[in-house]
């Protein structure tokens, strides 16, 4: 503890010695008495003393013990050979930075718990609701509509949730510029620690947690692999949408203005998704946007993993014919779903991811500068 008044150290030692040391001078603490306030009051009320206090705390052992140790302290840094951060513009390693830096933001998470409790409830109940809706959707026509849908409106739903990623630099963005500019930690650091500590409990988890409920009770596929693929399509649709949405974070001055870029992108997404307009249907000149929807991959990559290897009862209604099997192959042509696209489909949702958080990382190490 350092007590200074009128310019005048008057103690510097551990704080649990203050008090008797004060006792040693004569200055007594009353019984049941803060002593923080016993201090304070001390200096303010004592102030012809102070000089006094100041030359008896030069002679005691508190500032003997200080000396010595600043002695010892500039020893060894005569002494000290290499100093690791000697042409390093940081005061720690990379790692620390890391550590701290995601500690930080999980504490931050901890003691505001409402956003991440939010999700997963409202996760769960769409979960349920979506399921109870589109209940063991049947291997007929109508079946073949309700999957369609059924799919298309999770990775929309999925798209726009992460909705709440925008404000994730935004709010920090002010103390980030300051802290960096001060030497405390690189982007990298901040950027690594700020995503893993967004995309585990809000951009992989929630998406699982939605499917393992709504897969079985629509009655999708049944097969180890099916949920697998499917779950792996919700957890890609949530990181793309959320690297988008840093990246969007990491450059707008608003979080209103991100808010309208984020979901101009994700509308021009739905659109060339396959489901709203037949992709082999477009004309030319415009068709080739489907390779920037990253909904397109998902939704072709989440229909043929449903379609392929079923067989649906052609079943018209209003026509008095008997129903007979057709390939699920069949309708993915129609849609213009091609199950030897999925493996590049994969491939570019993954890229997508990537590109996002490659830019995101950019804006936020050029971007932003201190102002003074």
């Amino acid at each position: 503890m350092l007590l200074i008044t009128q310019g005048q150290i008057v103690y510097n030692g551990p704080a649990s010695d203050a008090i008797s040391h004060f006792q040693s001078l004569g200055y007594d603490c009353p019984e049941n008495y803060n002593p923080a306030d016993f201090m304070i009051d001390l200096v303010e009320e004592k102030q012809q003393a102070v000089p006094d206090m100041a030359a008896k705390f030069k002679q005691s052992p508190h500032f003997a013990q200080i000396q010595r140790q600043l002695t010892s302290q500039y020893e060894n840094s005569q002494t000290k050979t290499e100093d690791p951060f000697e042409h390093s513009p940081y005061l720690s390693t990379w790692y620390d930075q890391v550590f701290v830096l995601s500690k930080r933001t999980i504490l931050h998470i901890v003691r505001n718990p409402y956003l991440l409790r939010a999700q997963y409830v409202m996760y769960s109940f769409l979960g349920l609701l979506i399921g109870g809706i589109f209940w063991k959707v049947q291997d007929n026509l109508q079946g073949v509509q309700d999957r369609a849908g059924s799919l298309f409106f999770l990775i929309a739903l999925l798209s726009f949730s992460s909705l709440s990623s925008v404000d994730t630099f935004f709010n920090d963005r002010a103390f980030f510029v300051r802290e960096r500019a001060n030497g405390m930690y690189r982007t990298t650091s901040y950027f690594l620690a700020k995503a893993l500590c967004d995309v585990l409990p809000m951009r992989i988890l929630p998406p699982i947690i939605l499917g393992a409920i709504c897969y079985y009770m629509i009655g999708f596929q049944v097969g180890i692999m099916h949920f697998v693929i499917f779950e792996g399509i919700l957890v890609l649709v949530s990181l793309v949408s959320a690297t988008m949405a840093l990246a969007i974070s990491s450059i707008t001055p608003s979080v209103g203005l991100g808010n309208l870029i984020h979901i101009l992108m994700l509308l021009f997404s739905l659109l060339f998704g396959g489901f709203l307009v037949n992709k082999s249907s477009m004309p030319p000149w415009i068709g080739w946007l489907k390779w920037a929807s990253f909904l397109n991959f998902a939704f072709e990559v989440l229909l043929v993993n449903e379609l392929h290897g079923l067989t649906i009862m052609f079943d018209p209604v209003g026509y008095h014919m008997n129903p007979f099997p057709v390939a699920g192959d069949v309708f993915l042509k129609q849609f213009d779903m091609l199950q030897s696209r999925v493996g590049l489909d994969f491939a570019l949702l993954g890229g997508m991811t990537l590109f996002f958080a490659f830019w995101a990382y950019l804006f936020l190490r050029f971007a932003n500068k201190e102002r003074r």
